[in-house]
């Protein structure tokens, strides 16, 4: 099998094809890890093969590109069946590279620098309505440090959490919001002052599986935090609202609604934050998306549109990360 991955230093260039990396998640029929352009163009990594799988397929797994490498952690494992407590690479897929501090499913991670992955939450069943027992879910976090391949413990989580949003805003400030225990209210963690804090007015309705992220006003310069479809836990339906938290108001605002209802999608920033996207996911119970869609807003006015790519194997819970073409290379 062709191991695809070789990375090279994270530079984004002007004009630079940047592509979706998709691993993992759940899907019907032929699958596995694909390589996506998000501008629609033509690009056939690895002598053709559009697909280059690692060796397992990891449903609800995190992940991010970790000192010039993407790591997938933790996840429902097919070919073990139980949630994991290991990280893979595409560098190297038949073994792990990290052994984490507990086995997650539904964990929400950041990078905090370029060498660490905090990772938080997590460990529950896959049903997908039923409010889970608290003994399933865990408050736990840890780092996850590359390269020297360890993971040790983080600060606690305010309350257990799963299928909820962790999002970086700035440099000493993090926000944790959603999913089925946390619900309507939003946290910020204070690197600081080491603490969270609840902050502002809730969200207008308890939803987990939301995709998240941050946007920047391409005109404006200025930031949100975005939330953006679900799984409305109470009315036990699929949502299409989007949310946006100010962080200098500590407020969350409407914001435009997606084109149609999606709940665990993977959402995923631009390298200049200055696009949003939301990959897969599923319109209703047990319908999967193949769809991306692409959030950017200027002076104010933010709009969704329909990227003319597609994913091969629609799917929901996959772990998905953007990178620069020019990092990729081929080799056996």
């Amino acid at each position: 099998m062709l191991r695809f991955l070789r990375i090279e230093p994270w530079i984004v260039t002007p004009g630079s094809d940047l592509m979706f990396l998709v691993m993992g998640g759940f899907f019907v029929g032929s699958g596995g890890t694909e390589i996506i352009p998000y501008n629609g163009t033509s690009f056939v990594p690895c002598n053709g093969d559009p697909e280059i799988d690692l060796d397992d397929i990891l449903v609800g797994a995190t992940g991010a590109v970790v000192n010039r490498a993407p790591i997938i952690c933790g996840g429902y494992s097919q070919t073990e069946d139980a949630i994991i407590d290991k990280c893979y690479s595409p560098l190297d897929p038949s073994r792990p590279i990290v052994t984490l501090t507990k086995a997650r499913q539904y964990a929400a991670s950041i990078l905090l620098d370029s060498e660490t992955l905090w990772i938080t939450g997590g460990g529950v069943p896959l049903d997908y309505y039923v409010q889970e027992q608290e003994k399933t879910v865990v408050d736990s976090t840890e780092y996850v440090s590359l390269p020297a391949n360890q993971a040790h413990p983080g600060p606690n989580l305010p309350q257990a959490a799963t299928r909820h949003c962790l999002v970086k805003y700035s440099n000493s400030q993090v926000l944790l919001f959603g999913g089925n225990q946390i619900g309507v209210l939003t946290f910020v963690f204070d690197f600081e002052e080491s603490s969270w804090t609840l902050k502002g007015p809730s969200m207008s309705a308890k939803k987990s599986a939301m995709a998240c992220g941050v946007l920047e006003d391409s005109a404006l310069k200025t930031k949100v935090v975005v939330a953006t479809g679900g799984v409305l836990v109470t009315e036990k339906g699929i949502s299409k609202t989007t949310e946006f938290w100010y962080p200098e108001k500590m407020i969350w605002e409407d914001g435009p609604d997606l084109p149609m209802t999606l709940s665990n999608a993977a959402g995923v920033n631009s390298p200049d934050e200055q696009a949003f996207f939301v990959v897969g996911g599923n319109y209703m119970q047990g319908a999967l998306a193949n769809t991306i869609y692409s959030l950017e807003c200027s002076n104010g006015d933010c709009q969704w549109s329909l990227l003319e790519s597609k994913l091969e194997a629609a799917r929901r819970f996959a772990t998905v990360m953007l990178v620069p073409a020019e990092i990729l290379t081929c080799f056996t």
